[in-house]
């Protein structure tokens, strides 16, 4: 299926990037990364979420063990948004960054999942990965209305990274905030996910060409602009791993990819 082989290569290359930057900043990375800055060793502890994320994007890049890493990613996934962030969440109100790092987290964990039950694999069985699957496109759905509402508390802020050359910014914050609900409550309720997946991963996509893609021409040497532009990219990929998991398919054994 098209929406899987796309959403696989996207996910693969920016879980491939974001290993790169973990060797690059010693796990100190403030978007998108493993590591919480209270952790001790952290330059030894850098070189295992490195290792980790190069084993998940090489499995999901050549389908090897793949739905068993997909499966052990999402748990990995999960565990460092609670460790990084479980102090934090009082904040997270008024702390608008906090909020939305430890959903990206959330967010990929969820997509590993959707991905782990559309490949074949010996572990997990296929009831697991499906009921997997089924948790995992809840909670992208719940980490896209937080990506939704975060763009209506900050609309201004959003408002001035969009390019200057792009007409109405304000109105398109508002457009893309509301765009990102919609498709939340959509996979929420298990209605119209291929469309809404479809079209949440194209949004992500231009979003990664018109807007990151400069940001990082001009700030070639900048982690924390490279790190936007692929979580970006990974989560343009996990809305297709959600278009690529309908709702009749769950029911049915996975296909190889």
């Amino acid at each position: 299926m098209t929406f899987l082989r796309l959403g696989r290569l996207f996910v693969g290359v920016s879980m491939v990037a974001f290993g790169i930057q973990e060797l690059q900043t010693s796990g100190h990375i403030g978007d998108l990364g493993l590591l919480a800055d209270w952790m001790p060793a952290h330059a030894a502890l850098a070189w295992l979420a490195a290792g980790i994320f190069l084993i998940a994007g090489l499995a999901t890049l050549t389908s090897i063990g793949l739905r068993s890493v997909a499966t052990v990613m999402g748990v990995v996934f999960a565990v460092a948004a609670v460790l990084r962030f479980a102090a934090l969440i009082p904040q997270m109100g008024h702390v608008w960054p906090y909020r939305g790092v430890m959903s990206e987290l959330f967010a990929c964990g969820a997509g590993m999942w959707m991905l782990a039950a559309q490949v074949e694999g010996a572990w997990p069985g296929d009831a697991v990965v499906r009921r997997l699957a089924a948790v995992g496109l809840a909670v992208f759905g719940v980490t896209d209305v937080v990506f939704g509402s975060i763009h209506f508390q900050v609309a201004a802020f959003i408002a001035s990274l969009i390019p200057h050359w792009m007409p109405a910014r304000l109105f398109l914050t508002y457009f893309t905030g509301t765009a990102l609900v919609a498709a939340g409550l959509a996979f929420l309720a298990r209605r119209w996910v291929r469309a809404a997946g479809l079209w949440l991963g194209l949004m992500f996509f231009l979003w990664v060409v018109l807007l990151h893609a400069l940001r990082i021409a001009h700030a070639l040497h900048d982690s924390d602009e490279w790190n936007s532009g692929f979580v970006c990219l990974c989560m343009a990929g996990c809305a297709l791993l959600a278009a690529a998991l309908p709702l009749r398919a769950a029911r049915r054994k996975p296909a190889d990819a």
